[in-house]
């Protein structure tokens, strides 16, 4: 009879995750982004709406980063089983929503021009790189501003 090490069990949980960890991998990930697979990424996304709805008190730098979290997920989705995606498909959709109504749309990506030529990103499929916060904290105001993405 052979032992199994603890380290060498992977919570059902995120079993059927492997090729959503493969996946992040290969985009470059950091080692905690890929460990939590799509379920660390749907509470990526929840603090960053949760934050938005409090008014952004961040940088431009940390806005970007936190809507990384739900482009994550867009790329993430396809890679998931099906029984990652039913567990979390009600809380992505209604995280959704809660980032929709705590922003607003912008004609502008806000990573701009290159990068959004790049990606082949548009307001449509990438519409949370569209939106800005209602509520801005300085920081956020003053980075847009020096982006041309928010006028006065």
């Amino acid at each position: 009879m052979s032992e199994t090490s603890p380290l060498d069990y992977s919570p059902p949980a995120l079993e059927d995750e492997a090729s959503v960890r493969a996946y992040l991998e290969t985009r470059g990930c950091k080692p905690a982004a890929i460990a939590g697979g799509l379920a660390g990424l749907v509470i990526r996304w929840y603090r960053a709406v949760a934050d938005v709805e409090r008014g952004y008190g961040f940088t431009l730098d940390n806005y970007l980063d936190d809507v990384d979290a739900r482009h994550a997920i867009s790329g993430a989705w396809p890679h998931a089983s099906p029984s990652a995606q039913a567990r979390h498909a009600d809380a992505v959709t209604r995280l959704d929503r809660r980032f929709i109504a705590a922003t607003r749309a912008i004609d502008q990506c806000i990573w701009g021009k290159d990068n959004e030529e790049t990606g082949g990103w548009n307001p449509h499929e990438q519409w949370y790189y569209y939106r800005l916060p209602l509520t801005l904290g300085d920081d956020l105001a003053d980075d847009l501003r020096a982006e041309g993405l928010l006028d006065g």
